[in-house]
């Protein structure tokens, strides 16, 4: 049965037409939020790696260019003492060239190859050697009186044992400056130590990763509370939309009920009178039979009248 009321038609069970929404919480979303709490933990810890990895490989290059300046100095040390040698060896076969031509260390046939040997010294670029006024004289006069055969055996080596240590200077130089790249990377090292810093870095990021994370689940907390909030507080509204659709059923029915009753009255009145009519006509056939049939009739209407309001209970 159906009772229809300004806004809403009820059936028999209090329950509206209208479809109540339905808020379903999936627990696949707690799913999602692990993966997403996964994905964060994998992408900080990516990062910390990536960092420390790159500091290391960055420190690696440092130590193989350290190791090679440290190989280049040995190198150049090793250099340095072979030149240095062959220095001594050309030292002593000056010494026995002096005393095989028996010339002394101050005689003008050794000051005169020491003249020799400074020219070719001036002539190399860069070694600041310069002639005097005085030494291209005396130059012009061996020249044309010619070298003896000294000079000629002992200037060549002259001229070597010059460029070795021009070799000697300039490794020594090379030596320094290694030397000094090195002790100022070092320095740097210990002041940055990068290393150490780059481990301190990825805790951070695992730090600040863990509190980003910490975040997502008290958000997510909060969103699936929020969500359970709205869930019951919709529930508690279908449930009093529900008791209110009730109540308006029972008011509904006992206010047609309440109408069959007056209607019922009426009827059993206008009954009573017709009988009444009837009783006192009885003098008169004809008067009686006709109010006798409306009698009927209107028995016939009050049954039909109790017939019609069941049926509109059911």
């Amino acid at each position: 049965m159906k009772i229809q009321t300004a806004n809403k038609s009820f059936c028999v069970d209090g329950t509206s037409k209208e479809q109540g929404k339905t808020n379903t919480f999936f627990m696949g979303n707690q799913n999602q939020a692990e993966d997403r709490v996964e994905e964060k933990r994998k992408q900080a810890q990516e990062k910390a790696l990536k960092l420390v990895g790159d500091t290391f490989a960055r420190e690696k290059k440092i130590d193989d260019d350290l190791e090679e300046k440290s190989n280049h100095i040995k190198q150049l040390e090793e250099e340095n003492l072979q030149i240095e040698n062959q220095q001594k060896k050309n030292e002593a076969s000056l010494k026995d060239l002096r005393d095989h031509y028996e010339v002394s260390e101050d005689s003008q046939e050794q000051k005169d190859l020491e003249l020799l040997e400074k020219r070719n010294q001036s002539q190399i670029k860069g070694r600041g050697v310069f002639l005097t006024q005085e030494d291209t004289e005396r130059l012009k006069e061996i020249d044309e009186a010619g070298m003896t055969e000294y000079q000629k055996r002992a200037l060549p080596i002259l001229d070597d044992n010059n460029e070795n240590d021009q070799l000697i200077e300039d490794n020594k130089k090379k030596i320094l400056a290694e030397n000094a790249a090195v002790i100022a990377t070092k320095l740097e090292r210990l002041k940055s130590t990068p290393m150490l810093k780059a481990t301190q870095e990825a805790e951070e990021i695992k730090k600040a990763a863990s509190e980003e994370i910490k975040g997502m689940l008290i958000q997510d907390a909060k969103e699936h509370i929020d969500e359970v909030q709205e869930e019951t507080k919709e529930k508690a509204e279908e449930k009093a939309e529900k008791e209110e659709a009730e109540q308006e059923l029972l008011d509904a029915i006992k206010e047609n009920v309440s109408e069959q009753e007056k209607q019922t009255e009426t009827i059993e009145e206008n009954a009573k009178e017709t009988q009444e009519i009837i009783e006192g006509a009885s003098d008169s056939t004809d008067v009686t039979k006709e109010l006798q049939k409306i009698a009927e009739e209107m028995k016939l209407l009050e049954e039909e009248l109790k017939g019609a309001s069941v049926d509109r209970m059911v």
